[in-house]
């Protein structure tokens, strides 16, 4: 009934396994992955960037380490990174919106980030004050198996399939029940208008807190809602350097100045993970643009002795849709 889109693709993989499409079977879902990250976002509204484009900035961070490695057990031959092989999906179902997603956790239901036709970005990041972080560890009782409602990885897709703009997607979450996987996240949804909110559970994940952007955001793996800005966080770099890379990078883009697609990148790189003493990589790197529809990512490949490989910016897009007629 609200999710159309992962209904046809749930019953065409039912069809391909022969399988029964019943309550007995999980048709649903093609998982590959585990959904823990760090990650940081920036939005950037119309009025913040060069091109009048409203632009979302993201750095998707995680061990590049194997299952085993994370778990502490040692690395088999064979072994690929646990987060190594993320795909960029473009979908287009028979009704809702043609999206662009990346994702490292499920082929048929999750996205991590992506955009839509209708200019619509969404991205998760882990939420570590529900774990590790600030706050108590009661919002840490994760399923391990599908549950009935929306899980942190099923979050971003939904929205992107059946919304066109930040009011809808923000009714479509509050009718929508809400359950953890593996790891609490929190969300940052915009629009083309400029138009952003941040959605984010209490560590218990009894109440919603939805912080509105009033221009540009920054996000990291705190819950906003309780230091929404620099002055509001504690002493300290913060669990995974959370209050450390808000810190840079609301430094990095202060006042009312404009930035291009290429001084927005150049200045995210400054909380890219790096420390060869630390396991952590920022595996890709995204800017979406909201009115042409449009990804460009880098992708992590290897450290060096001089540094990091990574892949240039590869540029994906999508035809946006027509605008909405407003209304009579």
């Amino acid at each position: 009934m609200h999710w159309p889109q992962l209904e046809e693709r749930a019953r065409g993989v039912a069809d391909y396994w022969d399988l029964a499409y019943d309550d007995s079977t999980e048709a649903a879902a093609l998982p590959v992955g585990f959904p823990r990250a760090g990650c940081s976002v920036v939005w950037l509204p119309p009025q913040r960037t060069s091109s009048g484009a409203a632009t979302l900035s993201r750095a998707f961070d995680f061990p590049a380490l194997t299952l085993n490695e994370m778990l502490g057990a040692p690395r088999n031959e064979g072994d690929e990174p646990f987060c190594g092989r993320p795909y960029v999906l473009e979908t287009r179902p028979a009704s809702g919106y043609a999206t662009l997603t990346i994702t490292a956790f499920d082929l048929l239901v999750g996205a991590v980030d992506g955009i839509n036709e209708a200019g619509l970005v969404a991205a998760m990041l882990a939420d570590d004050d529900s774990t590790t972080g600030g706050g108590p560890a009661s919002g840490t009782d994760p399923t391990f198996a599908p549950a009935v409602g929306l899980s942190e990885v099923e979050f971003c897709r939904y929205l992107l399939e059946t919304c066109a703009s930040a009011e809808e997607a923000l009714e479509a979450v509050r009718i929508a029940r809400h359950y953890y996987l593996f790891h609490p996240e929190h969300f940052v949804v915009a629009d083309r208008s400029g138009r952003a909110f941040v959605y984010e559970f209490a560590p218990g994940h009894n109440t919603e807190h939805v912080t509105w952007a009033d221009g540009l955001q920054v996000l990291t793996n705190h819950l906003l809602y309780r230091y929404p800005a620099i002055t509001d966080l504690p002493s300290g770099d913060g669990n995974g350097l959370t209050y450390a890379r808000f810190r840079t990078l609301t430094s990095l883009f202060p006042g009312d100045g404009r930035y291009s697609a290429d001084q927005i990148a150049q200045r995210h790189a400054a909380v890219r993970f790096t420390n060869p003493d630390r396991p952590v990589r920022t595996l890709w790197y995204a800017l979406y643009d909201t009115e042409y529809c449009t990804m460009s990512v880098s992708f992590y490949l290897r450290d060096t002795e001089d540094g990091q490989v990574r892949t240039p910016r590869l540029a994906f897009s999508l035809e946006p849709a027509p605008a909405a007629a407003p209304a009579s």
